[in-house]
């Protein structure tokens, strides 16, 4: 029975971040006024729109996720003690429809070809579940790579493998 509670719960998170998105990079106001710092982020993301080829209609609301922060030590478990990251926090951005979101995340290559845009990057909303998800495939693929013990670079890529003649056997 709690199995398929966490299903239906699940399933009710998808439904409902279906249409979001997520931008990262987009540089933050240093406005010290609240309406100020939202008005500039509204313009940012009107104009981010307008470049992906979307009308601003199409967004029905944008907002900062709260700042990223991190313990001042690595091993500080005291949460009262910790610094700003310097990376701009995440921005929230929920669509009226998956077709727009889809033409968005199609077309976000484009924003590397303008300048004010080019340390911006869009990604579908997700679950906790899934970011969790994610994150243990990153961490057994960090984990895999670092035993490999021979690495090359060819035309700016790192290759790794676990022999120099490349046969990763």
């Amino acid at each position: 029975m709690v199995m398929m509670t966490k299903v239906a719960q699940e399933f009710k998170d998808r439904t409902k971040i279906e249409n979001n998105i997520i931008i990262s990079g987009l540089p933050e106001s240093q406005l010290e006024d609240q309406e100020e710092r939202e008005k500039e982020d509204s313009t940012k993301v009107e104009r981010m729109l307008e470049v992906l080829g979307v009308e601003k209609s199409k967004c029905k609301r944008s907002v900062r996720i709260r700042k990223r922060t991190r313990p001042l030590e690595a091993n500080n478990t005291d949460y009262h003690e910790t610094q700003i990251i310097t990376r701009p926090s995440l921005m929230l951005i929920e669509l009226k429809d998956s077709n727009t979101k889809h033409g968005i995340l199609f077309n976000s290559r484009e924003l590397a070809k303008h300048d004010e845009f080019r340390n911006v990057f869009i990604n579908q909303d997700r679950t906790q579940t899934e970011r969790l998800h994610e994150k243990s495939l990153r961490e057994a693929r960090k984990g895999r790579n670092s035993k490999l013990n021979h690495v090359e670079t060819v035309n700016g890529i790192t290759l790794r493998t676990n022999e120099k003649d490349g046969s990763g056997a």
